[in-house]
């Protein structure tokens, strides 16, 4: 029996009434998650729009042209003359500037050019230094003697003077002085008379090699002691006269001589054993062997062998019968010089000019 009283509820319309409640409440919940997902709907589209902003942007940016976008004509815009930035602006008042980034190809092609222009530079100066630079090898005849060093591109050339001292030393010492020359002499002993010539040599500052004491060829030839023998007595009497020891000799006749009794291999093992040098020439004058020759031919005959050598040892005699080679010594000095050549004395560093090469 149901009473009439408004505040009394049977329990089936509890029940009921819950359930309507609980729908709402459901309903409320589907209307809130339905929210929700238009929220994220429009954050994903929003998010969408930007990714096709961007996309649109990046398109211009690329080159990427489409007739029905319109950064097509912002493209063509761009690629007229001084048209190097454009602003593009959206519904949302958003203005992106895009910029116009040419000549990014010409770079890299100008880059690849000078890289090539260095490798060019750094190889020919290579090729200029390699050829700067030359070995000169070979045996050689009395004119032309074997030189085996690394030449230089400048020329030197050196003056030798064989078998002095004489009475003519003073006058080669005197031209070799008014033109600042330093020459080298190969000298024989010599009485007393001939100190003071050979401390002049020494003093003015040019080499004094040996050339035997006796110049006797049967004698100083005749065995390996008869030639030592003569080397030690004339390198004595030069320290007891000059105070200095010579390091450097001439073969009378030259290394290649025919006058020697034994092979010139053994005197040469001799002279390495004792720190000696020798040295033969690749240009003559011919003055011994030809007494009186005029001054211009001795010249002429110096100059046709030097020429051919950018290191030339040159051959002259200081011997009472040979005053010729006085007279041409002015000519000669101005006429290498003319030619390019630096004259010098035989030292260590000169190049080793030699007709038989040491075992």
């Amino acid at each position: 029996m149901k009473y009439g009283y408004k505040g009394i509820v049977a329990p089936q319309e509890k029940t009921a009434g819950a359930q309507a409640g609980r729908g709402k409440e459901w309903e409320n919940t589907i209307d809130t998650e339905s929210n929700r997902q238009k929220t994220w709907e429009k954050t994903t589209g929003t998010e969408a729009g930007r990714k096709e902003e961007w996309g649109n942007t990046a398109n211009i940016e690329a080159g990427m042209e489409n007739e029905t976008d319109p950064s097509t004509r912002i493209r063509r815009d761009m690629d007229l003359p001084g048209a190097e930035e454009r602003k593009m602006t959206d519904s949302a008042g958003r203005t992106a500037v895009l910029r116009k980034q040419e000549g990014v190809g010409v770079l890299i092609w100008l880059a690849v050019a000078w890289m090539i222009a260095i490798a060019v530079f750094v190889f020919y100066g290579f090729w200029r230094h390699q050829h700067k630079m030359t070995t000169v090898t070979g045996q050689v005849s009395e004119q032309a003697g074997r030189t085996e060093t690394e030449v230089p591109e400048r020329k030197r050339a050196y003056l030798t003077f064989d078998d002095g001292p004489s009475e003519y030393t003073g006058e080669i010492l005197d031209i070799l002085k008014e033109n600042d020359v330093k020459a080298t002499f190969f000298v024989v002993g010599k009485e007393e008379a001939y100190y003071d010539a050979y401390r002049r040599i020494v003093e003015e500052g040019h080499s004094i090699g040996l050339h035997s004491f006796t110049h006797d060829y049967e004698k100083f030839y005749r065995s390996v002691d008869s030639f030592s023998g003569e080397l030690t007595a004339l390198n004595d009497l030069l320290y007891e006269v000059t105070g200095v020891r010579s390091s450097i000799f001439r073969f009378p006749g030259g290394s290649s001589n025919r006058v020697s009794a034994l092979p010139v291999q053994e005197y040469i093992r001799w002279l390495n054993e004792n720190g000696i040098r020798y040295y033969d020439w690749n240009a003559l004058s011919g003055d011994a062997v030809n007494i009186g020759m005029p001054p211009k031919q001795l010249v002429s005959n110096i100059m046709e062998d030097a020429v051919k050598h950018q290191d030339t040892i040159i051959l002259m005699h200081d011997l009472p019968v040979t005053h010729t080679t006085v007279e041409s010594l002015q000519l000669l000095i101005d006429t290498l010089r003319a030619e390019g050549y630096e004259l010098l004395p035989i030292d260590e560093q000169t190049p080793l000019i030699q007709h038989v090469c040491a075992p």
